[in-house]
């Protein structure tokens, strides 16, 4: 799939046998959404500090970091 020109695989953890198992025991985390960049590394796609759970700012950091 790709949206916003970024190529990408959406996997719909209750939907995808192994997904949530998979999230869990590589993050420590069950909450959605995270991004796992290139197979190697996790990005929180939510901010619970932030008053909306999401800071798009944060995200294109954490996506940068990830991919340098």
């Amino acid at each position: 799939m790709v949206a916003n020109q970024v190529p990408h695989d959406e996997i719909l953890i209750d939907q995808e046998a192994g997904a949530a198992e998979k999230l869990e025991s590589e993050t420590g985390k069950q909450a959605v959404p995270f991004i796992l960049v290139d197979g190697k590394k996790w990005v929180r796609g939510y901010h619970r500090e932030e008053r909306s759970r999401f800071s798009g700012s944060k995200l294109l950091a954490e996506l940068r970091e990830a991919v340098a």
